[in-house]
């Protein structure tokens, strides 16, 4: 990512940790996730501990778990990031070189992450928790090359069914960039593009792209200094975090929107989110991603059903998920530095190849 923005690889980072501790949350405590399907009855059956837990899921505090929030944080900064570098040079040739370079850019770490869970299915490492029981080296392929980004669809890997609203966003993205960007007017096309798309993740698209081009223009330069300020800033911050921790599609896409929209104005910010911690977990946000389903449903689930039997639920949920971070965080390091990379490079050479 251009170090300019490395802020925004630091958001995406925490975002990435939180669709984790989603997920262990999800499976290993699930009244937490699911208080708002929750009886009375069934609410106090819990102790007190745990009912004050589940009441502060309920507020906005619950974005440091929100797992679903933060998928689509993730489509709104990757439609910002893919469309930066055009809207900054108006230069058509980021926008052929991403369009190529995109599907074989997200393929490695997403066919790795297939290929161990094969592996792991077919050795009777993973639980079904998480999973599928069974992998056939025929779905691999199909899942691998086809299912994942055309259908949206891997049993075997849930969290990659955001792989689909990637490749096709970006393509959207692309398109709408090359076809409008050289009409002053392309403000309205982009507002009736919001109303087509407005009950679908591909909003997230819409607005990361508005906000680049945005953040691009001297529109920003100009009105920069007059949102800034705090009296101005914080109300709006406050008010994309309580649309981000509502449930819904809508709300969530477009508080993540107002979100980075502050953060674009705020010095502070930006330099909160550049803290090498949070740049290092942006690294290998998408290796960390695709990988932790697999530990989640291996060694995360032995070694809860071990230790839940001496010490209770929330309990053995939390130290389960500190406990595999141990093994997420280097998992993800190693995809990042030999996979990932790797495919970066190689679908910099098949454009390469391609352009001729």
């Amino acid at each position: 990512m251009n170090s300019k923005l490395s802020y925004l690889e630091g958001i995406r980072g925490i975002a990435a940790l939180i669709v984790v501790v989603w997920h262990y949350v999800l499976y290993f405590y699930p009244p937490l996730a699911d208080t708002g399907e929750m009886s009375f009855k069934d609410f106090f059956s819990y102790t007190h501990y745990e009912q004050l837990l589940m009441i502060v899921a309920e507020t906005p505090l619950c974005l440091f778990f929100h797992g679903q929030a933060s998928v689509r944080l993730f489509f709104v900064l990757s439609a910002f990031v893919l469309t930066y570098k055009f809207f900054k040079t108006k230069n058509y040739e980021y926008l052929s070189a991403g369009a190529i370079k995109r599907y074989f850019r997200l393929l490695g770490p997403v066919a790795f992450s297939l290929f161990i869970t094969f592996i792991f299915i077919n050795l009777s490492i993973t639980n079904d928790i998480f999973t599928t029981s069974e992998f056939s080296i025929l779905e691999f392929f199909r899942e691998t090359f086809v299912g994942v980004f055309y259908k949206g669809t891997s049993p075997q890997n849930p969290p990659l069914w955001t792989m689909a609203y990637e490749f096709f966003g970006s393509m959207l993205v692309f398109s709408i960039a090359a076809l409008f960007t050289r009409y002053q007017r392309r403000w309205i096309i982009y507002l009736i593009l919001v109303l087509i798309f407005h009950k679908t993740h591909y909003l997230a698209f819409i607005l990361g792209m508005m906000l680049s081009d945005y953040f691009t223009s001297q529109i920003y330069l100009k009105y920069k200094t007059k949102i800034s300020p705090p009296k101005t800033l914080v109300p709006l911050i406050i008010t994309a975090l309580l649309l981000y921790t509502i449930s819904g599609v809508r709300q969530q896409i477009w508080g993540a929107a107002i979100f980075i929209f502050c953060v674009l104005h705020s010095d502070y910010l930006k330099k909160v989110f550049s803290h090498r911690a949070f740049l290092f977990l942006g690294r290998i946000s998408f290796s960390m991603y695709v990988m932790h389903a697999i530990i989640l449903s291996s060694f995360s689930y032995y070694f809860h059903t071990m230790i839940v039997k001496s010490i209770n639920n929330f309990l053995a949920m939390l130290l389960t998920l500190v406990v595999s971070m141990f093994i997420i965080i280097p998992v993800a390091y190693f995809v990042e530095k030999y996979i990932d990379r790797n495919s970066i490079k190689i679908s910099k050479k098949i454009y390469k190849f391609i352009k001729g």
